[in-house]
């Protein structure tokens, strides 16, 4: 949700939840005191979990996760800008990339017809000092080569004029970066759960029982119906 309260469709984005509410008129207290003080406030929600969870997440794939007893979770997540690429995707911690492939690089088309078609983007944004080869292959053959030299948050960017199929296609930086196009790049999960799903049989019965003990509401597990 941005400042002004504009909600976008979090189903088609790979990260989390953030909440702008340093000028939104809701009576939240937070965003009441960031108006205020002319300061802004951003809440972020991080995690594993696509979302925080609520009594009426039961009804979408999105639900309550539990942990068995005497168990832990522990994982590594990488905070990070992302500057000029117009999104990305690979990332590692010393930069960000993107690849604009021939059909989408608009770039390219403005060039002219000659190059419509025919050529692809690379955009990279430093998140640490990088003095590395970016190399560019169509297969097992070298089409571009450059030596990138950047600070951080520099972005650099360069058309090559070069029809890689994305099938074929291969970029490389160091030792330490290495993508190739793959249908896993594009997400592919449910936003909504089946709309003829039966709460009052015995598997939504179970199901229902099972997220209120998530919720650590042991007597409507006891006794569950259809989540509201």
């Amino acid at each position: 949700m941005s400042s002004d309260g504009t909600v976008f469709d979090e189903g088609r984005q790979a990260g989390k939840e953030g909440v702008d509410l340093g000028a939104l008129a809701t009576g939240n207290d937070l965003g009441e005191a960031a108006d205020r003080h002319r300061r802004q406030y951003v809440e972020v929600q991080s995690g594993r979990l696509f979302n925080q969870a609520a009594e009426a997440s039961t009804l979408t794939p999105f639900k309550h996760r539990g942990f068995e007893p005497h168990s832990a979770d522990t994982w590594t997540e990488y905070w990070f800008p992302v500057k000029g690429t117009g999104g990305f995707v690979d990332a590692h911690p010393r930069g960000v990339l993107n690849v604009i492939l021939p059909e989408r690089c608009a770039r390219a088309r403005r060039l002219g017809p000659a190059h419509e078609g025919q050529a692809l983007e690379v955009r990279l944004s430093a998140l640490e000092r990088i003095d590395d080869t970016l190399e560019v292959f169509d297969g097992d053959r070298v089409v571009f080569s450059t030596r990138l030299r950047l600070a951080p948050m520099e972005t650099w960017r360069q058309i090559i004029d070069a029809a890689v199929p994305a099938g074929r296609l291969r970029v490389r930086a160091g030792g330490w970066l290495d993508y190739r196009p793959a249908a896993s790049d594009e997400l592919s999960r449910p936003l909504e759960s089946p709309k003829d799903f039966d709460w009052t049989s015995a598997q939504g019965l179970w199901l229902a029982g099972k997220e209120w003990i998530r919720q650590r509401d042991y007597g409507r597990a006891q006794a569950p119906s259809r989540p509201a």
